[in-house]
């Protein structure tokens, strides 16, 4: 029965056709979400310039040092922008946009190689010349189709330009992942223990809960690879990711003087019962429920080089209920497993037209599942791509704009408090105190943000976020700066200028009347 799919001129044509569209896709995704920038990519920057000046990680130069982010890897590497004087931004989003292309290729090779083992099967019970076609025709599909899935999504192409450590992590994660499978597979190289270990590592110094993902994907491997094979890789694990990972806890916990990084502190001060959970449902409804068509078949028996992944998937799911999703535009924390069910797309359309039994009704689900896939993030893409390009161009002129500005009135012994406290400080370059907490540990610990002793930092400016121009008007995420405006107004600052980040987001800039601030600066 397996003949009935003989690789005809059509059929071999048919992924290259997927494949080529999926490519334009992301392409065109990439230059219409390019205006998008992060105001925390920001905050790394401001890291990363510190290092390069020889001042160290830490966000100011004056005061206790502070762990504001938690992208070690991704800090490091933007070091060499600011020493090479190369813009920086630009350097964070081309090298974002790097790796998603090698996820893009990484994926499609780890899908045609999970469909090697079906196709194989199919040719060993079949026994022929054409069968031998089908398979290659089947591997192809699989490719194709966990590369259309993957660059359809309108996350990839925002987060592979927002120049956060996203989708350098998504390409870490999904190397573990291939290189796990290579190993269960038999199959040495890059799959071996090495490239196991180098990929945890490498994903533990990006992300936190890379190490999480590491130690699943490890425990995982080493019940389904023989004992000399598990021997081999629990000895480099433990020589090159857990003495490494436990250097660096020490030396982070030594100079920063914290257990966790402050973003953890904030984080876990969110009031309510597992605050992840409306973020995990709204991701699990996203590619997860898009592709279920597609899904059911490579989960009902999946190949055992894919459990390490699976597993992995299913832990890294479940703990992301735990923490808020602070900062968690497009699913940024759930989104490195978008490769992952990508691939098992692939695998379940694969092993759809590979079916013997009702071969035709087979693919025409397989068919309607991939379009409508394809069709409903097609569809998703450009509303969700254009927001975050408003959002970009809103950024631009709003707080990197104030930022400028505020560099431009060459006093660098000013102060600052705000709470979007990324592309202004860096701008600014100015001593800042973050109001969310990322760069003070009183703040992110104690939650407190008395007025009076956020004053008595003595700022030159304060910054506050208001939805309207006319009345100081807070949201939900900001409710500790209704009182510090009334306490800024009783010790004689006044709004000196208003920066429009979006109609219902205004900055309002405040400082003392015959301040350099309040002469400089214009008003809109």
């Amino acid at each position: 029965m397996i003949e009935r799919w003989l690789p005809t001129r059509a059929g071999r044509a048919g992924p290259g056709a997927l494949a080529a569209i999926a490519a334009a896709f992301l392409a065109v995704g990439l230059v219409e979400a390019w205006p998008f920038t992060v105001d925390d990519t920001f905050i790394t920057l401001r890291y990363s310039r510190n290092v390069a000046e020889g001042l160290g990680p830490t966000f100011n130069a004056l005061g206790p040092r502070a762990e504001g982010y938690t992208t070690f890897l991704w800090m490091l590497l933007l070091v060499a922008p600011h020493r090479l004087g190369l813009d920086a931004p630009t350097f964070a989003k081309g090298l974002g946009t790097a790796a998603t292309l090698a996820t893009f290729a990484l994926l499609a090779r780890w899908a045609w190689v999970e469909a090697e083992s079906a196709g194989s099967a199919a040719v060993a019970s079949a026994g022929s010349p054409a069968a031998h076609g089908t398979s290659s025709n089947a591997r192809a599909w699989a490719a194709a189709t966990a590369a259309a899935c993957f660059a359809s999504l309108p996350a990839t192409a925002v987060h592979a330009v927002s120049g956060m450590e996203t989708a350098l992590f998504t390409t870490l994660l999904t190397a573990l992942f291939v290189a796990s499978a290579e190993h269960v597979r038999g199959r040495r190289g890059w799959g071996g223990p090495n490239g196991i270990v180098v990929c945890a590592l490498l994903a533990g110094l990006t992300r936190p809960e890379g190490n999480l993902a590491a130690l699943v994907v490890l425990a995982m491997t080493a019940t389904l690879v023989t004992r000399a094979d598990r021997r081999a890789l629990v000895a480099r694990a433990l020589l090159g990711w857990v003495a490494p990972m436990v250097i660096y806890e020490l030396w982070r916990r030594r100079y920063y003087g914290l257990t966790f990084p402050l973003p953890f502190y904030v984080k876990l001060a969110t009031p309510g019962l597992l605050p992840g959970w409306p973020d995990v449902v709204e991701w699990l409804g996203g590619p997860a429920l898009r592709f279920a068509v597609l899904l059911g078949p490579a989960l009902a028996r999946p190949p055992r080089s894919l459990r390490p992944a699976l597993a992995a998937l299913m832990v890294l799911t479940g703990f992301f209920v735990l923490p808020q999703h602070q900062m968690g535009y497009d699913h940024r924390y759930l989104a490195p497993l978008d490769p992952t069910l990508a691939v098992l797309a692939g695998l379940g359309f694969s092993r759809l037209m590979m079916r013997a039994t009702h071969p035709g009704a087979a693919r025409a689900i397989a068919a309607a599942g991939l379009a409508v896939a394809l069709g409903v993030n097609a569809a998703g893409a450009r509303r969700t791509i254009s927001g975050e390009a408003d959002y970009g161009r809103g950024l631009a002129a709003a707080h990197e704009r104030l930022g400028r500005e505020l560099f431009a009135l060459g006093l660098p012994e000013s102060r600052l408090v705000i709470s979007d406290a990324g592309a202004a400080p860096y701008f600014s370059r100015w001593w800042t105190l973050d109001l969310v907490g990322l760069n003070d540990a009183h703040i992110a610990t104690t939650g407190r943000r008395a007025p009076a002793w956020v004053l008595a930092q003595d700022p030159d400016v304060v910054v506050l976020a208001s939805a309207s121009t006319d009345r100081f008007e807070t949201w939900d995420w900001n409710p500790w700066e209704s009182t510090l405006f009334e306490a800024c107004t009783a010790a004689g600052f006044a709004r000196i200028a208003v920066r429009r980040f979006a109609p219902d987001y205004w900055l309002w800039v405040l400082a003392r009347p015959g301040s350099p601030a309040a002469r400089a600066l214009p008003e809109f």
